[in-house]
């Protein structure tokens, strides 16, 4: 499993782009529905106030991330483990890469999980702190992180989740769409990630997500949030980073996620110990 760029990946990169349903209400407001990645539909504007954007010093967005405060952005460790900070700057505050009105904000300090292996995937987690916070508002809202101590249900196998992303919608064709996209998928149990991906699964930092009519991701999507809807509390809440999968177009493989049940507390203390860039 080798990477160089994050976006045109299948095996390393990333996973989503495709399809949430039409039918997504709002960020707080619905449970999701079921989809197809590949083949799924766009994101309406507002509803995943969470989602960001890398963007690289050329301009062009390289992987997806999540809002978890105002100046703290949660991605792939992979997306950034050769990157420097002065070259990578954040999007929120909307679905559609052209958009003008979209915040823009430089990063200041990049934090890489000491315990991320490029070999391994690992601990595929990193944490953006950025030069100026994001002003919050209806479509820019941090996401919350799981409790595997008090949300156990939301880990589970069989458990439903929804990943998005502006990535590629097919192997065939490197097509990358400037509006987000997403779908819904469903827990696959670690023994049967464990046989899928021929043992190369820990199940102590990775979960997997796939879908019985084989819905996935794609490359271009590294780092994004893979979230689930807690009805107790009734609000979205991220599970998982996109890490890795198999190719896009021939989804009967899960795709791997970081799973922040074991790697949320990195996250909450802000990346302290990880490897600074």
């Amino acid at each position: 499993m080798t990477s160089t760029d994050p976006r045109p990946r299948t095996l390393r990169a990333a996973l989503v782009a495709g399809g949430l349903v039409a039918t997504l209400a709002t960020a707080t407001a619905t449970a999701p529905p079921a989809g197809a990645v590949i083949r799924g539909q766009e994101v309406p504007p507002g509803r995943t106030p969470w989602m960001a954007a890398l963007i690289d010093a050329d301009g062009e967005q390289f992987c997806g991330a999540s809002i978890v405060a105002p100046d703290e952005i949660l991605t792939a460790a992979h997306c950034v483990s050769d990157v420097h900070a002065a070259d990578v700057t954040v999007m929120a505050g909307t679905t559609d890469l052209t958009d003008e009105a979209a915040q823009v904000v430089p990063v200041r300090e990049i934090r890489v999980h000491r315990g991320y292996q490029e070999a391994t995937s690992r601990n595929d987690v990193a944490v953006l702190l950025l030069r100026r916070p994001l002003t919050l508002g209806p479509r820019v809202q941090p996401v919350a992180l799981v409790d595997a101590t008090t949300q156990p249900a939301l880990l589970a196998a069989g458990a439903p989740v929804m990943v998005m992303g502006w990535g590629a919608t097919s192997d065939r064709r490197e097509t990358y769409p400037t509006r987000l996209r997403a779908a819904s998928l469903r827990i696959v149990a670690d023994s049967t990630c464990w046989a899928e991906w021929e043992g190369g699964i820990d199940g102590a930092t990775m979960l997997c997500g796939g879908s019985p009519s084989h819905a996935d991701a794609c490359g271009g999507d590294s780092g994004g949030p893979l979230v689930a809807f807690d009805r107790r509390t009734w609000r979205w809440v991220q599970v998982g980073v996109v890490s890795f999968g198999d190719t896009c177009d021939d989804a009967s493989v899960p795709s791997v996620y970081a799973d922040l049940g074991t790697l949320a507390p990195f996250v909450r203390g802000r990346g302290v110990g990880g490897t600074r860039r």
